[in-house]
């Protein structure tokens, strides 16, 4: 199943649930539940049908053993009064490696951000980590009928390769952060947040807690998004406006992406890509290299980018960027290392690492479908798409220069558009 195929499934089996359950009748402490349900349903078969590879058992191991650590030095410190009238929210996927330190690459350092799924001490600028504003509750306070209810009736639309459990959860853990906020949260001048991936639990739950005390949410872009994006578009058969975890506002990209997220937030601000604002392009330095960015679904290096590798890769420098999110398969790190060895020219980047000196040593972009277009772009670099969902993403720019579609070229049509770009 390829992917596009996947996410209409995953939107049909939301849809089936709500045709057959009343969802806007469940409520947690007046809180609707079934948009934070219907986020977790859509995570979480999104992962499985896009083939988003597991994190290994030693992975596991690390990452829990970093999250203790953590957990026990922000114990040692008392959440901090923050009098401040905006706060700014991003991910460890947000960031970028400065100077040795992690910052957030969309925010200004200037602005206090704060980082939520933190598992690194060396944050940088003026970067906190989430627990140093609140720390989550363990339990709920409130009654869990509705929330019991709508759980065990939602169940049997799932498929049963998912497991429920980590739906359930998510929801659970969503409002047990919205409690935390309202309890915890010492901000009393607070008037707006800007989130970056307002649909994790923690992201929703203070969502949730701003929208109930009449404080600005506005979800900043950070990707490309099309009408199978169900975080942002697909809300048919509800009136998604009056949810309490969905922000008030999205700022967006560029005007073309207006039309999936028009029905989904109050407001829509065509801000651009906070990110490129960062970026400081030098049309002096040599061309010289070739970028290909991965996606989260690329367990391996497929054919095409194998292909470039042997035809350009005693040429042109290639650098192969990860996507911030992708978990590496041992299979492709033996394959990376195999790689490694046979072609010098070859670099692998992180996608924490910054991508603006390799820009200005880059005449090509390789790509399925990343958003890793709009910072060619600003510099200049036509992009070469291997995916059919480019053309949904990026539909406003399908007649520029800088795309070039490949969707269903062979290997030897993608390397006679390379030798075109190349100095």
């Amino acid at each position: 199943m390829n992917s596009s195929d996947g996410f209409i499934l995953i939107k049909s089996i939301i849809i089936n649930i709500e045709k057959k359950i009343n969802v806007d009748s469940y409520k947690y402490s007046n809180i609707y539940i079934w948009p934070i349900l219907r986020l977790a349903i859509y995570i979480y078969l999104k992962k499985q049908y896009n083939n988003h590879q597991s994190v290994s058992f030693s992975q596991k191991i690390t990452a829990k053993l970093k999250s203790l650590l953590l957990k026990f030095s922000y114990k040692l410190t008392n959440n901090k009064n923050y009098n401040l009238k905006n706060l700014y929210f991003g991910s460890n996927s947000h960031r970028i490696l400065t100077n040795g330190k992690y910052e957030n690459k969309f925010f200004s350092n200037e602005n206090l951000v704060v980082e939520y799924d933190n598992n690194l001490f060396n944050l940088g600028g003026n970067t906190i980590p989430l627990e140093k504003l609140v720390k989550l509750n363990k339990d709920l306070r409130n009654s869990r009928n509705d929330l019991n209810e709508i759980f065990l009736k939602v169940k049997e639309f799932i498929p049963k390769s998912v497991n429920y459990n980590l739906i359930k959860n998510f929801c659970e853990i969503s409002l047990k952060y919205y409690e935390s906020f309202q309890e915890q949260l010492n901000c009393p001048e607070l008037k707006k947040v800007f989130i970056l991936c307002y649909y994790s639990p923690s992201m929703l739950g203070l969502t949730i807690f701003c929208k109930i005390n009449r404080i600005n949410t506005i979800e900043v872009q950070h990707g490309p998004i099309s009408d199978l994006h169900l975080a942002y578009s697909g809300w048919d058969n509800c009136n998604v406006k009056k949810y309490q975890c969905i922000p008030d506002q999205i700022d967006i990209w560029h005007e073309g992406f207006k039309k999936y997220v028009e029905d989904t937030f109050n407001e829509i601000s065509v801000e651009g890509n906070y990110y490129l604002k960062k970026l400081k392009y030098n049309k002096e330095l040599i061309k010289d290299s070739i970028l290909i960015t991965l996606q989260m679904s690329d367990s391996t290096l497929n054919e095409i980018y194998l292909h470039i590798l042997e035809e350009f890769g005693d040429k042109y420098k290639i650098v192969i960027r990860k996507h911030p999110r992708q978990v590496i398969s041992s299979e492709m790190n033996n394959k990376i290392k195999d790689l490694n060895y046979r072609y010098k020219n070859l670099f692998f980047q992180e996608g924490s690492e910054s991508i603006n000196d390799v820009l200005n040593n880059s005449f090509i972009h390789i790509t399925a479908h990343s958003g890793t277009f709009f910072e060619a772009l600003n510099f200049k670099i036509p992009t070469i798409f291997l995916s059919q969902r480019a053309t949904e993403y990026f539909h406003t720019f399908i007649q520029s220069k800088y795309f070039i579609n490949c969707t269903n070229s062979s290997k030897e049509e993608i390397t006679q558009k390379i030798i075109e770009n190349a100095p």
